[in-house]
């Protein structure tokens, strides 16, 4: 279009039924349909032209037309339609025209010459199409394609910087197409984009890995494996290494579900796995060396108990003047061999005890023992050294009743060892025991007044060859085993033992085990 000026104002009437017929045709289309005279001048538009811009024939015509065009875009129209008219050539523009109620479009305008035969241009023939819809279109898939643009190249982004090996493979042959810098590093930097993994990575058709790809890609199903092992030729030498790997086979779907690539994601696991193998065997190795140390130690105490029997034994003999007349101190001399064979036999006992334990080869009988019973018979069993110390003993019974789950006889072991050891350091004072009772546990109190035990002590007394060593006291008779070993029962038995202590005020030590059924 170009500017016209006014002097026809007037729609020409057709004037042959070919005219009236050629009007009526171009009314019925939807489009906005013009035409011009060989200078541009406007000299028709279909009814479609004024309806949609509530316009009159005579103001389209005349140079009002200008007045629908955008501002911004009316000087490129003009341009392009002179130029056209000056060179014969199509005219088409994409341009903003302002409907009847006052919104702009766009549309493209188009037009083609009709000559003459000579040549000459003799008509222009034009539409107008409304675009809005289809622009709004192209524009809603531009910016998707931006935004998915935008996504890729962040994902891709993500892919190079995440502290995984991430690779993808695209199509049946499995091709690279995507390879990030940790997975160049777990295959030894070869040459992946735009290959089949066959034809890259051939060491690995003998580990099974392309027929989970084949099978990943034609169900369409992830596959997951912790720990895999893989061999995998890093530096091209002809001599596969072994790694392990924790993988995802994730199948990338379009959005019809059909398959198209599989993302692999990798995390390379060798050192876990092979420092656990390490812990594994150093862990095996030292079961082993406690095993052999625990037979050790049982075939050494059942060995040195038998002549320790026998010297007990012969020593009463003796005593008792089988072997013929002794004298007072030869009575005396035969007492300290035994009471020297009894000690020596205890710690024997206790080794073999704490062999047993480490061993697992420790038997214990689980039965309902009765709680005020079970205490009241300690005192019988500690009151010869209790007396030579001049200490007094209280013993607080418990509910009337209870019971306690144990080995009776791995109980009383545990609690004469508390109460042998209260005495072994209580040098004036009183030793107490006392009872308790939950609804689950039963709880027993050892406690003594004597020196108590350094706070920097605590944390050892438990262990085994260490003795408890109340503070300023010098070292006790004993290797160590009595605490190690009453905690490791207790233990068996399903319960526990506890010690706190306060220095100048004396230590408690606490055993606790399950409650048993009614008396």
């Amino acid at each position: 279009m170009m500017s016209i000026e006014p002097a026809d104002r007037t729609r020409p009437a057709p004037v042959t039924p070919g005219d009236i017929a050629q009007g009526r045709l171009a009314d019925s289309v939807p489009n906005q349909v013009w035409t011009a005279t060989p200078d541009g001048r406007l000299d028709y538009v279909n009814a479609r032209v004024l309806e949609y811009f509530g316009r009159t024939f005579d103001e389209m015509i005349g140079a009002g037309w200008q007045g629908v065009i955008h501002p911004a875009d009316l000087t490129t129209v003009l341009e392009t339609w002179t130029r056209s008219l000056r060179t014969g050539e199509p005219y088409e523009v994409e341009f903003r025209l302002r409907r009847a109620d006052g919104a702009y479009h766009w549309h493209i305008g188009r037009a083609m010459p009709e000559r003459d035969g000579g040549g000459r241009v003799v008509k222009w023939f034009g539409s107008n199409t409304d675009v809005q819809d289809l622009r709004a279109a192209e524009e809603a898939r531009d910016r998707a394609l931006a935004e998915a643009k935008a996504q890729r190249e962040q994902l891709y982004d993500v892919f190079m910087q995440v502290p995984a090996a991430i690779t993808v493979l695209e199509g049946p042959e499995h091709v690279f197409t995507v390879v990030n810098p940790r997975y160049a590093d777990l295959t030894g930097h070869r040459k992946l984009l735009g290959k089949p993994i066959r034809e890259v990575m051939p060491e690995l058709g003998s580990q099974g890995y392309f027929e989970v790809l084949d099978s990943v890609y034609a169900t369409g199903q992830p596959f997951r494996a912790g720990a895999s092992r893989v061999q995998l030729d890093r530096d091209r030498d002809g001599v596969p290494e072994d790694l392990y790997v924790d993988f995802v086979y994730q199948p990338l779907k379009r959005a019809s579900g059909e398959t198209f690539g599989i993302m692999v994601h990798a995390v390379d696991v060798t050192e876990n796995v092979r420092a656990r193998e390490e812990i594994a065997r150093a862990r095996a190795e030292a079961d082993n060396a406690n095993r052999a140390k625990s037979e050790f130690l049982a075939a050494m105490s059942h060995d040195l108990r038998t002549p320790l029997n026998a010297i007990g034994g012969y020593a009463d003999l003796v005593r008792d003047g089988l072997y013929g007349p002794v004298t007072d101190a030869q009575v005396l001399a035969m007492q300290r061999i035994r009471r020297a064979e009894d000690h020596l036999l205890a710690l024997i006992n206790d080794i073999l005890t704490y062999a047993k334990i480490e061993a697992g080869r420790l038997t214990i009988d689980l039965t309902d023992v009765p709680v005020n019973e079970t205490l009241a018979e300690l005192r019988l069993l500690v009151a010869p050294q209790m007396d030579a110390k001049g200490l007094k003993y209280e013993f607080r019974p418990g509910p009337a009743g209870v019971t306690m789950r144990a080995d009776r006889e791995r109980a009383t072991q545990i609690l004469i060892n508390l109460l042998t050891n209260a005495v072994k350091f209580t040098v004036d004072g009183t030793i107490t025991v006392d009872c308790d009772a939950t609804d689950d546990d039963v709880i027993i109190r050892v406690h003594d007044t004597g020196p108590g035990i350094a706070p920097d002590r605590m944390a050892t007394i438990f262990d085994p060859f260490v003795q408890a060593g109340r503070f300023g006291e010098p070292r006790k008779e004993g290797v160590g085993l009595g605490l190690a070993i009453s905690r490791e029962l207790a233990r068996a038995m399903g319960g526990d033992l506890t010690a706190v202590s306060e220095l100048g005020r004396g230590s408690t030590f606490t055993v606790r085990l399950p409650r048993g059924g009614s008396a």
